[in-house]
């Protein structure tokens, strides 16, 4: 009897010690505008070479109609997870705003070359671009009459982080998975710089309302959920 009183005894401590040293994951919610977060970049490169749209209200990716393509870029500032974290989980929920029917594929790969927004603003539906600016990005440059991508249309990991199928209008694109997640943790822990990533479409292209959207609710702009543990 005594011996058994000592192992049930025993058992019941390993449960609290457990317990005790079990880790919550926190989850935050990176979206511009949401809790005052100010820290989302994003753009569309177009390959008629020098049009940019990092002011604009939309973000694009694929083909048009006349063969012309699109790809976007996002980045988030990751400031707010703590030094040392370790990321469980994480995902890119963009709002499609505008399509022709049809499933269009969606790759999202790590960009390895920093590049920049600009503040240009397409006319119209904002789906051919306009003329960028000193320090956007387009096709060919990272930074517009400072420096090119080493490979025209970007510069970015060939493996995609995650990919997903994007829709008809008003739906959410879900890019989620191992990759996303070891890409933010790569960012967190030094291992790489924080570039963004890259939007590859194979197909019809779709239109997603960007950052600066001033007719997106809440949720509709890029958002970005991240869950973490610390020690």
């Amino acid at each position: 009897m005594k011996k058994i009183f000592v192992i049930w005894a025993m058992i019941l401590l390993t449960g609290f010690s457990a317990g005790v040293h079990s880790q919550q994951a926190t989850e935050i919610i990176l979206e511009e505008g949401l809790d005052d977060y100010e820290g989302t970049r994003d753009t569309t490169i177009y390959d008629e070479s020098s049009k940019s749209n990092g002011g604009g209200a939309h973000m694009f990716a694929g083909q048009t109609v006349q063969g012309s393509e699109r790809r976007g870029l996002i980045s988030f500032d990751l400031s707010q997870i703590p030094e040392g974290a370790t990321i469980t989980a994480a995902s890119l929920q963009l709002t499609i705003s505008k399509t022709r029917a049809g499933g269009t594929d969606v790759f999202l790969h790590r960009l390895t070359k920093d590049w920049g927004e600009g503040v240009q603003d397409a006319p119209n539906q904002e789906g051919g671009g306009t003329l960028a600016a000193e320090g956007d990005a387009t096709w060919n440059e990272n930074f517009r009459t400072d420096s090119s991508w080493d490979n025209r249309g970007g510069d970015f990991i060939e493996a995609a982080s995650a990919e997903a199928v994007a829709g008809g209008p008003d739906s959410q694109l879900l890019l989620e998975g191992a990759g996303l997640t070891a890409d933010i943790q790569a960012w967190i822990n030094g291992e790489a710089d924080n570039f963004g990533w890259i939007l590859v479409a194979d197909g019809t292209a779709k239109r997603f309302h960007s950052s600066e959207s001033e007719i997106a609710e809440t949720g509709e702009k890029p958002r970005l959920v991240i869950s973490y543990t610390t020690n």
